[in-house]
C-alpha cells in the first residue's frame, strides 16, 4: 500500500526517485505512515525503494547488501541476479509455513543507479524482474496507474535533474489516496556516486507552488529543488 517513483535523467546523469512513507502489515492490509523511509541506499550509490510487507523486505534487503560487491562500479546486472535470487529464497521461505497463503505475498522493489554502460532502471517482484531503462521511469505499489498515467505525459530523459524531480512529485502527488501517504521522500544519485535529497519543508514548498499555479510551477519548483539538493 504505497506508491514509489524513479526516473532516469540522462542530461543530468541522474536517477530520482519519489516515494511515500505508508507500509502494509503481514496480513497484507494497510498500515499507517511509518517514520521508516521506502527508499534507501545499495552500494556504489544504487537506490532501492519497496512496496509491500515490511518484514519480508528488511529480510531481503539484509541478505542481499552483503552480496553486492563488484572490483568497480555495481554492474545493474549484478543487482538484478543477487535480488533475485534472494527475493525467491525470502518469498519460498515465508510462503513454506503451514497457514501460508501465497495472495497475501506482498513484495516488489524498484531500484535504479548507474554503472559503467549508464544508468538503469529495474523491478523484481513474484512475477519476475523487469529493465525500465530505455522508457526511462518505473513505480510500483498501488499508487502505480495514476503515477504513470501522468508520467506518460510528462516524462523527458532530457530534462535536468531539478526538472524531472519537479515532474516526478507532481505524478507522486497525484496518486495519493486512502492507500498512498502525504508524507514525502525525495532522492537522486548520480552517476559520480553521490546520493542527495530533499527534506520535508522542501517538498511541501514544492507541493504549494504546484497547488498554487500550474502555469509557473515547474520554474518555480525547480529554484526550490535546486537549493534543496545543495543544501
Amino acid at each position: 500500500m504505497t506508491v514509489c517513483i524513479g526516473a532516469l535523467s540522462l542530461r543530468s546523469r541522474s536517477y530520482v526517485c519519489v516515494s511515500d512513507f505508508a507500509v502494509s502489515l503481514s496480513d497484507g492490509t494497510a498500515g499507517m505512515e511509518s517514520t521508516a523511509s521506502k527508499t534507501t541506499t545499495l552500494p556504489e550509490g544504487w537506490l532501492a525503494s519497496f512496496s509491500g510487507d515490511l518484514s519480508a523486505y528488511y529480510d531481503v534487503f539484509m541478505a542481499v547488501v552483503p552480496r553486492l560487491t563488484s572490483p568497480g562500479r555495481l554492474p545493474a546486472e549484478t543487482v538484478r541476479r543477487e535480488l533475485r535470487a534472494v527475493y525467491d529464497r525470502v518469498r519460498t521461505h515465508y510462503l513454506s509455513a503451514p497457514a501460508a497463503d501465497p495472495d497475501w505475498w506482498q513484495l516488489a522493489f524498484l531500484c535504479g543507479g548507474w554503472d559503467d554502460v549508464g544508468g538503469h532502471i529495474l523491478t523484481v517482484d513474484e512475477r519476475g524482474d523487469r529493465t525500465w531503462t530505455q522508457r526511462g521511469f518505473a513505480s510500483i505499489g498501488i499508487g502505480w496507474g495514476a503515477a504513470e498515467q501522468q508520467l506518460h505525459r510528462t516524462y523527458d530523459p532530457a530534462l535536468s535533474e531539478a526538472g524531472l524531480l519537479a515532474r516526478v512529485l507532481v505524478a507522486k502527488f497525484l496518486s495519493e489516496g486512502p492507500f498512498v501517504g502525504t508524507r514525502t521522500i525525495a532522492l537522486a544519485t548520480r552517476a559520480d556516486g553521490g546520493v542527495h535529497g530533499l527534506s520535508d519543508e522542501v517538498v511541501q514548498r514544492v507541493r504549494e507552488r504546484w497547488e498554487a499555479s500550474q502555469r509557473t510551477f515547474e520554474r518555480e519548483a525547480c529554484a526550490e529543488i535546486e537549493k534543496g539538493l545543495a543544501g
